[in-house]
């Protein structure tokens, strides 16, 4: 077996192990939700404590902010953290030129990479 045949099989099992995981979570996030939207909920059964923490996002809709932001009060400016974001593309072409005070302030370090692999089945040369 390559390490392709090996590494697609292990993911197979990721995959469905994941999703496996997903369905039970829910299940028991349910089982256990009562009147609850958000915070923990801590339930002991037997011999397991389960704590069921449920989770509420919140979304900044970026053209409806827009347009009210000038009209917010300093407490409510204080409910909104900006985070600075790197603008890859551009980014890029500043590496380049090699020459910014940018340059100092943003740290690169390696992610995780990425792979795909597809099976093409046998085939003759």
């Amino acid at each position: 077996m390559s390490i392709y045949d090996e590494h697609m099989a292990a993911k197979s099992k990721l995959d469905f192990w994941k999703k496996k995981e997903l369905e039970l979570r829910n299940e028991i996030l349910e089982s256990m939700s009562g009147e609850k939207d958000e915070g923990v909920v801590t339930l002991d059964e037997k011999e397991f404590q389960i704590k069921a923490t449920y989770v509420m996002n919140r979304v900044i809709i970026k053209d409806v902010f827009d347009s009210v932001y000038n009209k917010l009060s300093d407490e409510e400016k204080e409910c909104i953290k900006f985070k600075p974001e790197v603008v890859l593309k551009n980014f890029r072409k500043l590496e380049d030129k090699g020459e910014s005070a940018l340059l100092d302030a943003v740290t690169l370090k390696p992610g995780q990479g990425s792979i795909k692999i597809k099976y093409l089945g046998w085939y003759y040369e």
